[in-house]
């Protein structure tokens, strides 16, 4: 303000002058350039200044922490993996020696195959009900149906098939 009253500048002046002071006086070049400050042409006062200033470094304050807070959650995720995967492989070797001494005492046999009756896959069973479920009431044919078969009608075989179907459906052994 001792410039203003000597009247090396004129007060309208003084916004001006304290924004260019800021910039040459400024390490931070991310922020001027952010904040556009060498490219304004009506300076802000020097309360406006400060409070864009301070907003910025708000926000990168909030940005660092917000990233930092990232960090730490993907570091403990991982030593929580970590420490979970430990125990996991702890209990698998608990689970094991138990197994190892009830076996070594004849408590535990070896699973068989033998008694148990043989698993089909969904797949499988879909296929043999499909395939041998459906038959043509045209030509008598399993596999297909008769809107689509183009060979030539076979009515004693349909029937024989229905009358074969209809006993096994009853109980009746095949």
């Amino acid at each position: 303000m001792q410039v203003v009253e000597r009247g090396g500048i004129e007060v309208r002046e003084v916004p001006e002058h304290l924004l260019r002071q800021f910039i040459r006086g400024s390490f931070d070049e991310e922020l001027i350039n952010k904040l556009d400050l060498e490219k304004l042409t009506d300076p802000p006062s020097f309360a406006e200044l400060l409070l864009l200033v301070r907003r910025e470094e708000a926000r990168r304050t909030e940005k660092r922490l917000r990233l930092e807070k990232k960090k730490e959650a993907r570091v403990h995720s991982m030593t929580v993996s970590k420490e979970s995967e430990a125990a996991n492989v702890k209990m698998m070797e608990e689970l094991q020696a138990r197994v190892a001494k009830l076996e070594a005492k004849g408590q535990v046999c070896a699973p068989s195959t033998a008694s148990r009756p043989e698993v089909k896959t969904k797949v499988e069973r879909k296929e043999r009900r499909g395939k041998k479920s459906i038959f043509c009431f045209k030509c008598g044919e399993d596999g297909h149906v008769a809107n689509g078969c183009e060979k030539t009608a076979n009515a004693e075989l349909v029937q024989k098939k229905l009358l074969q179907k209809t006993l096994n459906s009853e109980g009746t052994p095949r």
